[in-house]
């Protein structure tokens, strides 16, 4: 189907009350996914245009609007040279701290090594984070003492410097 005779066809559908998406998915199921892309758009419109007569028995009307921020997700990635090793996803709403981090990722982190080099990972990992407070905690020292797993120094006071850039 041509692009006019799309378009013509659009405009009818709309014109006989169906929704976009309803039409969408007859052209769809009828000319395969190539031939029609479903676009959406947001018409921003003026204080002027949201204003409406209301009676006093009546309520005002609601204009719902698209949040400020879409939520996020935190991921704590530990990499390898060959690739990530762990890709851990933390709960939303959940604190971070030396203890989660600790428990969660740096354990799991040496279980997936004694696995992956059972036999070299004594004295051959180096682990490589920021100076943040979180990463230099007593806890987290101690642990990667016990399991002798040495730390990499990360240069002082370089905010512009990640770890995945060494």
């Amino acid at each position: 189907m041509d692009k006019p005779c799309l378009h013509s066809y659009i405009k009818t559908r709309l014109l006989l009350g169906l929704i976009a998406t309803q039409t969408h998915n007859e052209l769809t199921t009828a000319y395969e996914q190539d031939v029609v892309s479903c676009r959406t758009h947001r018409r921003i419109r003026s204080k002027q245009e949201l204003k409406a007569w209301v009676t006093p028995e009546e309520s005002p009307l609601t204009e719902v609007r698209q949040k400020l921020f879409e939520e996020k997700t935190m991921f704590i990635m530990f990499f390898m040279t060959n690739g990530p090793l762990l890709i851990h996803q933390v709960p939303a709403g959940t604190p971070i701290n030396a203890i989660y981090y600790c428990d969660e990722c740096l354990k799991t982190i040496v279980k997936k090594l004694d696995k992956k080099r059972a036999s070299s990972t004594a004295n051959h990992v180096k682990l490589h984070h920021d100076n943040a407070p979180l990463h230099m905690n007593n806890i987290l020292v101690n642990y990667l003492q016990e399991e002798k797993i040495k730390i990499m120094a990360h240069p002082s006071y370089s905010p512009h410097l990640a770890p995945p850039d060494f």
